[in-house]
């Protein structure tokens, strides 16, 4: 079994920065997603051109606003279209030589992320 390299994925109280990172309580536990001047990222330890899977669980106030997604220097870059209730989504990536996990709002609107899952793909 494969562990989970993000820190704190259910609280967000550590190892997470950005100017919109904001827990919600409506329920669950998730973090506020803004732009992407503003976006949320985590720091894991990588190995430098290595495969990545990570998975989240994510929603809009809007349906169709997009949540980006990406290991530094684009590795796995996804823009995904959500809709209003939570769904799970999935992404793989090949690492740089920077550990960092990356997500943004396209749209401008707030998204929202909570449970993700960062794992060596192998």
């Amino acid at each position: 079994m494969n562990p989970n390299l993000l820190t704190d994925p259910i609280n967000f109280s550590e190892g997470w920065t950005g100017t919109f990172t904001k827990i919600q309580r409506d329920g669950y536990r998730a973090l506020k997603v803004g732009t992407r001047h503003d976006n949320t990222q985590d720091f894991f330890n990588c190995m430098p051109n290595k495969r990545y899977k990570w998975s989240f669980w994510a929603k809009a106030d809007s349906a169709g606003d997009k949540l980006h997604t990406e290991l530094w220097g684009g590795g796995g870059s996804a823009d995904i279209a959500l809709t209003t209730d939570w769904k799970r989504y999935s992404t793989t990536g090949t690492s740089s030589n920077k550990e960092v996990l990356f997500f943004w709002s396209v749209s401008g609107s707030p998204v929202y992320i909570r449970w993700p899952e960062l794992i060596a793909d192998e």
